[in-house]
């Protein structure tokens, strides 16, 4: 899943059977038959989680007389859900994600802090050179998975010698994320170019 996409929850279409209920984004009420969406934005396993802790925390209340008064658990319990009328469910969902998506920047964790780093020293100019430079060195990249030719395989090699050359900063590799039978191949090409000097 891309860093971008941010999970909602689960959408149901429902029809309330008896009592009228309240939209979560315009606070109109939701008459008892009336079809709306339903989203649930906790459920399943942090649910059960949720809900045992809070079993737990109940049970441990006591009275002076060491009587029980902590409230009934029930199964709901920990259950988090929004009801909401169709013709508003597209403007809750934006707000939804920009809130989400304004709390996950404010508790980042790890990865280098926004502004630093040797990358956003360069000059737009130089990042689009940069860019290109690295969709090249991944395009020959991509051949030489595939070129079984040896003569070719040499070409390809000095091909992406020189773009690598080109570039200030190198790739970091560590990073670069592929499938685990395109790093066998490359692995294996690699040590196929390594026998021929490519000077």
């Amino acid at each position: 899943m891309r860093r971008n996409t941010i999970f909602i929850g689960l959408l149901h279409a429902n029809k309330k059977s008896k009592k009228d209920g309240k939209c979560r984004q315009c606070q109109k009420p939701i008459r008892a038959g009336e079809l709306h969406a339903l989203v649930m934005t906790r459920f399943g396993k942090v649910q059960d989680l949720i809900r045992g802790l809070r079993v737990t925390q109940e049970s441990k209340k006591r009275d002076k007389y060491e009587e029980p008064t902590g409230r009934p658990i029930g199964k709901k319990e920990g259950l988090r859900y929004s009801r909401i009328h169709m013709t508003c469910l597209a403007i809750w969902m934006i707000g939804y994600y920009t809130r989400k998506s304004e709390w996950r920047r404010e508790h980042r964790k790890g990865g280098r802090p926004t502004g630093t780093g040797a990358l956003s020293q360069l000059t737009v100019e130089e990042k689009l050179t940069r860019r290109r430079l690295v969709r090249r060195r991944a395009e020959l990249l991509r051949k030489i998975t595939k070129e079984e030719d040896k003569e070719l395989l040499l070409k390809l090699a000095r091909k992406l010698k020189d773009v690598e050359g080109q570039m200030d900063i190198p790739v970091a590799e560590k990073l670069a994320r592929r499938h685990p039978e395109a790093i066998k191949q490359l692995r294996r090409k690699d040590q196929i170019i390594r026998s021929y000097s490519i000077a």
